[in-house]
């Protein structure tokens, strides 16, 4: 409860129940709930004598839009919304921190209002009134909050020992403040944003990070923050239509009561130093949990396994002597998080994994910790995933054979995924078959196809011809046989072409429309929907396969071990070279008029009607 609420009475009927959502539209109100709040609930805010909602939030969210919608008339009722939020706080009104603070900001006392949100003050609010306010003094709380994981390292002397990290790290706040008159986060602030080279700004900041990232690194930061500032300077805020539920929504009901605040100070733009201010305060929560764990006589954060990964590290770099490793390593992609040993050139990745990443030890907090941690491995992976690098988990008793094998498997993975993309273009651009004569060379394997036109193609399909640009790259992940040929261009005599299954038909036939006089018509006629995947006739599509044949013609790459590289990969990379016009997915430079010739002949499908 907040300190000046009143307490909260027991109303003589029950509670009804009233199911609200944070942003969802204001409910509606019941005939059994109508009664409680006129009568009850209501009154009860207006005179001073709250009752018990059971934190049954729709009450309080109902009375709060009435009361804003009221203030242009009647300003009195501010302090109606400062009293419902003092008395419910999460017992019963969503984010009432803040209703409170906009309640003292409109009236002007603004320290009050930043004191209203307590250790939960956002962090770009804190920054934005620090100067205005003196300089306030931070909590360690506040550090807690700011951070991305809010959550230290999950052990019984992490989580478990919340308070005692917190009072170390309070002590160090408030141990700089009395020095420097000002916070760390204040301070660091200072210096992420002086009027400086982002050399200097990075040297400014290096010995904050430097512990856990490189020089290189600590650059890299902040070039891209300052990438992101300038991208944020120069965008336009885009106005959005109307909608017809706009007054009812509960957001904007907060936002009508903020917009009334009138700040005496510009605000800071946080959003581009998002990931530095992370680092910063994630490394304080790490400074303060190893004083703590060792004051406890427990190692700090990793030093109970860093003897065997160091081992790992050191048997590797005799193995793999050619190869640039690095020791805790923090790609762009991964970074916060690191890689115990990383294969720079290789894109490989190596992690030692003590015994608390298979299964609980009580010692390190036990099932919830065991839950935590196996979270934090599969966001690992998926980072791993994502960059398209290997990931090669390594536990307690490896054989360091079998360790090296897998290195040097994924050494020729990588090998194989890179010339990938120096010989799908190559062969793509190469040699080219008529679509007639294309079955005697594209074999019944995974790989890359192009599909090129002859200048008569390209003005049918009112395109500007390119000189050896495809009209098309596709991919297939089992047999370019089969989708090229049989589903793309209808080459087996026994198998019917089918444009319903095919996106590049249909981007063929929209484009074709007027010059071979198609219509879209519903891929199965028998179910009418999805028309934006549109087919054609069996006449109609007996036009385009006769087109096709007449005018493309078809390149193809072979993937020579498809489980060494993504298709979709070479696939993009491609796309994005060449802007192939058919392409819509992934091309920067797509058609509009494709687009519109897609949505003429899904008109067409949509208004069909079967033949009497």
């Amino acid at each position: 409860m907040h300190a000046d609420a009143l307490p909260l009475r027991r109303a003589e009927r029950s509670v009804p129940k009233f199911d609200a959502n944070r942003y969802a539209p204001v409910p509606e109100i019941s005939r059994r709930q109508r009664p409680f709040y006129d009568r009850d609930f209501r009154p009860g805010v207006l005179e001073r004598d709250p009752v018990e909602v059971d934190r049954q939030q729709g009450y309080a969210l109902m009375l709060f839009k009435e009361l804003v919608e009221r203030l242009n008339d009647e300003p009195d009722v501010l302090a109606d919304i400062r009293f419902m939020a003092q008395s419910y706080d999460d017992r019963g009104f969503p984010d009432w921190r803040e209703v409170l603070a906009n309640t003292y900001f409109i009236d002007g006392d603004f320290h009050a209002g930043y004191l209203a949100h307590d250790y939960r003050v956002p962090i770009e609010l804190h920054l934005s009134m620090a100067p205005y306010l003196g300089f306030p003094r931070i909590s360690a709380e506040s550090v807690f909050y700011w951070t991305e994981m809010r959550r230290l390292t999950g052990s019984r002397h992490g989580i478990g020992n919340y308070g005692a990290i917190m009072d170390t790290l309070q002590v160090r706040l408030d141990s700089f403040h009395d020095v420097h008159g000002r916070s760390l986060i204040d301070e660091y602030w200072g210096r992420l944003t002086a009027p400086l080279s982002r050399d200097e700004i990075a040297t400014a900041i290096e010995e904050d990070l430097i512990g856990d990232f490189t020089r290189a690194d600590v650059a890299r930061f902040v070039e891209r923050a300052h990438e992101r500032r300038a991208e944020a300077e120069g965008e336009e805020e885009e106005s959005e239509e109307p909608d017809e539920a706009y007054e009812a929504r509960l957001h904007d009901t907060y936002e009508a009561l903020a917009s009334r605040v009138e700040w005496p100070m510009p605000f800071v733009d946080t959003r581009p130093y998002w990931g530095l201010l992370n680092l910063k305060t994630s490394g304080l929560l790490r400074l303060a949990e190893n004083e703590t764990r060792r004051a406890a006589g427990v190692p700090g954060v990793g030093e109970g396994r860093i003897v065997a990964e160091i081992g790992l590290l050191r048997e590797l770099e005799a193995e793999f002597p050619d190869e640039k490793i690095v020791h805790q390593a923090r790609p762009y992609w991964l970074a916060p998080k690191s890689i115990d040993i990383y294969f720079v050139d290789r894109a490989i990745g190596v992690e030692y994994q003590g015994v608390q990443h298979s299964k609980p030890v009580e010692f390190f907090g036990g099932e919830v910790a065991f839950e935590v941690q196996q979270d934090r491995d599969a966001q690992k992976r998926a980072a791993f995933d994502d960059a398209d690098h290997a990931l090669i988990e390594v536990h307690p008793n490896y054989r360091l054979p079998e360790v090296v094998e897998q290195v040097r498997a994924a050494i020729e993975r990588e090998e194989l995924a890179v010339s990938a993309f120096e010989d799908a273009p190559r062969a793509l651009s190469g040699e080219r078959w008529s679509i007639v004569d294309a079955p005697d060379h594209v074999r019944p394997e995974p790989g890359l196809y192009a599909i090129y036109g002859d200048e008569q193609a390209w003005a049918e399909l009112g395109l500007d011809p390119r000189r050896d640009v495809p009209l098309y790259v596709g991919k297939s992940e089992d047999s370019l046989a089969h989708r090229e040929l049989q589903v793309h261009f209808a080459t087996d005599q026994d198998v019917s072409a089918h444009t319903g299954s095919s996106t590049v038909r249909r981007s063929f036939a929209a484009l074709l429309r007027r010059q071979l006089g198609l219509r879209g018509i519903p891929r199965n006629p028998l179910k009418p929907a999805y028309f934006s995947n549109y087919g054609l006739s069996v006449e109609h599509d007996r036009l385009l396969t006769e087109w096709m044949h007449a005018r493309l013609t078809v390149a193809v790459w072979h993937a020579v071990d498809p489980g060494a590289v993504r298709l979709g990969n070479v696939e993009v990379a491609l796309i994005r070279r060449w802007t192939p016009p058919l392409n819509l997915k992934d091309n920067p430079q797509s058609l509009p008029e494709l687009k519109a010739a897609r949505r003429a002949m899904a008109a067409d499908a949509r208004a069909w009607e079967p033949s009497a």
